[in-house]
């Protein structure tokens, strides 16, 4: 949140076409975005975007956000177009879309950035990171 205002973006990733914002998405694992919708209707509204996307760890074990049913009611009062979608599911599906080979180098460079100590270098983080890839690739 604060390296957002510190560079003045719309969210954690940004989706440009010819130097024109299409699309921001926040990712995190906090829980405490759904106090903060107001800031991101102010993203969305600042740039001009059509729908904000906000991914976001423990969306299908929040009771207030699952089942679908829940999150449709959740969103359905905000005056700007939210989406919201549990982190774990999008992860899920992109790897999927990824060829054997591709994942490993993937999870390779990931785990390369974490392990950085400018970046993380957190050896609980590691250990994290090492149980999931293992669920993802072969021993």
């Amino acid at each position: 949140h604060a390296s957002d205002r510190f560079d003045g973006t719309k969210g954690d990733i940004e989706e440009h076409r010819d130097y024109t914002l299409l699309a921001a998405y926040e990712v995190t694992v906090r829980d405490d975005w759904k106090t903060r919708l107001a800031d991101f209707g102010k993203k969305a509204a600042e740039g001009k975007l059509p729908k904000y996307v906000i991914l976001a760890a423990g969306v299908r074990s929040d009771p207030d956000l699952h089942p679908a049913s829940r999150l449709a009611e959740f969103v359905s009062g905000l005056p700007f177009d939210l989406a919201v979608v549990d982190l774990e599911d999008f992860f899920s599906v992109f790897c999927a879309e990824l060829y054997r080979e591709e994942l490993r180098l993937a999870f390779n460079r990931a785990y390369a950035l974490l392990a950085e100590p400018h970046l993380s270098g957190r050896v609980d983080l590691l250990d994290k990171f090492r149980t999931v890839a293992n669920t993802w690739l072969e021993p």
